[in-house]
């Protein structure tokens, strides 16, 4: 990992507690000290995973919309949009994706 995408992530989990100054959730520089890159990278992508649906659950209540909403909702929509608007092929759309096969692509 670079120090700029420590810092990026590190900015993250990081929290105001009601203005009284911030305070790290997790220290991400002592993590990779003391275990390995690899490791700490798996923690980090499920605690933003974590971080990513809250905000999005936030950002749905905070226009008052009803359902329950999350990545997987705005990925899903995304592709929609880029088939029935603008016409974006399956190939295309399932290397967007990160899908193995159009076909996966074509179950959603």
């Amino acid at each position: 990992m670079t120090a700029e995408s420590i810092q990026k992530v590190q900015a993250l989990l990081t929290v105001d507690r009601n203005g009284d100054g911030k305070k790290k959730i997790i220290d991400v520089e002592v993590l990779l000290k003391r275990h390995r890159t690899e490791s700490v990278v798996s923690l980090l992508k499920g605690l933003l995973k974590e971080k990513q649906k809250g905000l999005i659950k936030q950002w749905a209540r905070a226009i008052h919309l009803k359902g329950n909403y999350g990545a997987h909702s705005l990925r899903k929509t995304f592709g929609f949009i880029q088939r029935t608007k603008y016409a974006v092929g399956f190939e295309v759309l399932a290397k967007r994706f990160n899908h193995s096969s159009p076909t996966i692509t074509m179950r959603y």
